[in-house]
């Protein structure tokens, strides 16, 4: 083997493809992982891609789930009752989200309690700092004697005993057949506030060393659930000055439309990819498939079914075909892209994982069909931050459809603020009413467009006085949440 041998000479001479039989030849052991590699058609750099993130970027965060799943682990939660739903005694009932969200941590253990800390290997003291009990869900919720004093305030028709439970589960079940007194005027549940304000009460004093009282805590339980019920009734037709311009009508009138998917197996490394081109005025014009060995994974596949796609719509006699939608998948190979323009294309979503593309200075998707960008901060007020290391059960069925949705807004919270090269951006024309508010944290952008949007939040006369103040209102926008 030469000494100077380097990655060109394992290729086929004039193509980008490897010369399987010398690879075989060379790297006999490993030749089935090279050939899993697929070289770039442009020359492009190479790029690393972190796969267990959405983003293709590393964060210590998804490092700290991939260690968890390469190692056992306690199960930390307390297995649910037969009689309990998620939907049912947690996602459904009358509450806030945010409290639906921490019900659902009690359930599955996922609370920075005492106890929990000390099964995650953590060293200290998992103590109650009420009683300097042994800190675990059903104690300080419920059995802990502060507990029971807020719990005898709790204007319900019959008294709370929960000396019997074992797991917070069956306190929701129970809760759910507790009617409160009229005097408090409340149609909501309101053992989830009860809950929370004993929650807070703890933090209070674990980490400010204040003390909180029984009424203080129940008053504050009771508040908490009226006002944020009188929130739900108040049903105020909003109102617009926004002034809404039509797209011009400068599109061409011979378009095509390109979908494409693929099909992996891992077994044999194979994988199957299709696409098909429409045009706007004779229908289908072309459909191919293709077939790939040594596919790594799902995502190369589905990265190659695009690129076949494009491949086949250079080749048609006309240069208008449009995209739908971009696969993530895509957008991890496209690391060391500086521009991107996509306008006049028909595009209805964007990829939440734009936000990794941090060379990026000019984007450009004009002319589209966008009802938004990616997700803005605010979301995560509903969202909340939902643990990955907290499988759902059988029965989470209402959970992970919140779930994952919350989990998506969540990751795409910063995904256009993180484009930190972005110089110029172009969403005109599109059916945009809120741009991110992460916007703001775009330093080096100089030329935004945002004309033809029917847009409420930057009100149209922020965005009349330019882009400096477009970015001090979304600055404020963040600073309040």
């Amino acid at each position: 083997m030469k000494k100077n041998l380097v990655v060109a000479d394992l290729l086929t001479h004039g193509s980008h493809d490897w010369n399987q039989a010398r690879v075989e030849l060379i790297f006999p052991e490993v030749a089935h992982l090279i050939l899993q590699i697929k070289p770039s058609s442009l020359n492009a750099e190479d790029a690393f891609c972190w796969q267990r993130a959405r983003n293709g970027i590393y964060s210590v965060k998804t490092g700290y789930y991939a260690a968890l799943d390469s190692t056992d682990h306690p199960t930390i939660a307390s297995p649910a009752p037969d009689n309990f739903t998620w939907n049912r005694h947690v996602w459904d009932i009358n509450t806030s989200e945010k409290l639906k969200l921490f019900l659902w941590k009690l359930c599955r253990g996922a609370l920075a309690l005492g106890a929990n800390l000390q099964q995650r290997g953590m060293a200290l003291q998992a103590v109650c700092p009420h009683c300097n009990a042994t800190e675990s869900a059903l104690h300080l919720f419920f059995t802990c004697p502060f507990a029971q004093q807020v719990w005898r305030l709790a204007p319900f028709a019959t008294p709370v005993d929960w000396l019997d439970i074992n797991t917070p589960h069956q306190a929701l079940i129970r809760a759910t057949s507790l009617l409160n007194l009229p005097p408090t005027g409340l149609t909501s549940d309101l053992v989830s506030w009860i809950l929370w304000g004993i929650w807070k009460a703890r933090n209070l004093l674990s980490f400010e060393h204040k003390a909180t009282t029984a009424p203080a805590v129940m008053t504050s339980a009771i508040s908490g659930a009226r006002e944020w019920s009188m929130a739900q009734q108040t049903n105020l037709p909003r109102t617009s000055t926004t002034r809404y311009m039509e797209r011009p009508p400068t599109l061409p009138t011979v378009r095509l439309t390109c979908n494409s998917d693929a099909a992996w197996r891992k077994e044999t490394n194979n994988a199957g990819l299709g696409w098909v081109i429409i045009g706007s005025q004779d229908g289908l014009i072309y459909e191919g498939q293709g077939h790939a060995r040594f596919v790594s994974s799902p995502l190369m596949a589905e990265a190659l079914a695009v690129k076949g796609m494009l491949l086949a719509a250079s080749h048609l006699t006309t240069t208008n075909f449009l995209m739908q939608q971009i696969p993530e998948s895509l957008v991890a190979r496209m690391l060391n892209l500086w521009a991107l323009d996509l306008h006049s294309n028909q595009l209805k979503t964007f990829p939440n994982s734009i936000g990794c593309l941090s060379k990026l200075k000019v984007l450009n998707v004009s002319g589209n069909n966008l009802q938004y960008l990616p997700k803005n901060y605010r979301r995560l007020q509903i969202a909340g931050r939902a643990e990955r290391q907290f499988q759902p059960t059988d029965h989470a069925s209402g959970h992970d459809r919140v779930r994952a949705n919350e989990y998506d807004e969540a990751l795409s919270s910063y995904s256009v603020g993180l484009l930190i090269s972005l110089v110029e951006l172009d969403v005109s024309y599109n059916g945009i009413t809120v741009l991110p508010d992460s916007i703001a944290c775009l330093r080096l952008i100089q030329k935004l467009s945002v004309e033809g949007n029917p847009l409420v939040s930057p009100p149209f006369e922020v965005v009349e006085q330019g882009l400096e103040s477009v970015k001090q209102y979304m600055s404020e926008k963040m600073t309040v949440l």
